[in-house]
């Protein structure tokens, strides 16, 4: 974690511009963005 700054690195090997041919890859990036979101940006219910 340089400069401090927490971060998550992911790599679709096999997709080009999308991430059709990575669908782990995938799921893990939307569960990780809703994670952000719900840290930084949350909504009361």
């Amino acid at each position: 974690m340089e400069n401090n700054v927490d971060y998550k690195y992911f790599e679709a090997t096999h997709s080009g511009h999308g991430l059709q041919n990575d669908d782990k890859i995938y799921k893990e990036y939307m569960e990780t963005v809703e994670e952000y979101l719900d840290k930084y940006i949350s909504v009361e219910k």
